[in-house]
């Protein structure tokens, strides 16, 4: 159940997903996962603290996987806990240097409270792991232009356009910048 899960998961079949997790809750399987799949749920329908729980138990039963230590960091930026998120997030991209959602996460976060030079180093390591990403991008020229930097906010905006033509960020970027 557990890899059939998480193969429904990387597909985008998140439902499918949902449901088999339930279906090992059910079987009493506990596997962190699982526990992240059902967290997940429970985060969509609001429900963060329930969610927050699950995520504490997963994190018990593998306590150095930064995929759960990022799903905590995002439930606490979702309870408007920030400052510990920024902490879950921190302990993330330690435990694995390489997650590029970690990164992009801890640069929301840091966003959040204002703290653009944070914000930017922790989108440039993103961009740097995942440089076919859009987000990474448009959250850098999202920050230069706040600054008032158009001659690099724009570029920065072309390029996750680039990458993703739809991307809201990207665009209203490229917008604000025809106005400057």
């Amino acid at each position: 159940l557990v890899r059939e899960a998480a193969q429904a998961r990387q597909s985008g079949d998140f439902a499918k997903a949902v449901a088999i997790a339930g279906q090992a809750a059910h079987e009493k399987l506990v596997h962190p996962l699982l526990l992240r799949v059902q967290a997940e749920a429970l985060a969509v329908a609001g429900r963060y603290s329930e969610a927050g729980q699950l995520l504490n138990r997963a994190l018990a039963l593998a306590p150095n996987d930064a995929l759960t230590i990022t799903d905590i960091g995002r439930v606490l930026v979702a309870e408007n806990r920030v400052d510990e998120a920024i902490r879950a997030f921190e302990a993330a991209v330690t435990v694995r240097p390489g997650l590029a959602v970690a990164w992009l996460e801890l640069g929301s976060a840091r966003d959040i409270v204002g703290d653009d030079a944070g914000a930017r180093t922790a989108y440039e390591q993103a961009r740097s792991l995942v440089p076919g990403d859009a987000e990474a991008w448009a959250a850098l020229a999202t920050i230069a232009l706040r600054r008032g930097d158009v001659e690099q906010a724009r570029p920065l905006a072309e390029e996750a356009a680039r990458r993703r033509p739809d991307h809201p960020g990207a665009g209203l970027v490229l917008a604000s910048a025809d106005l400057e």
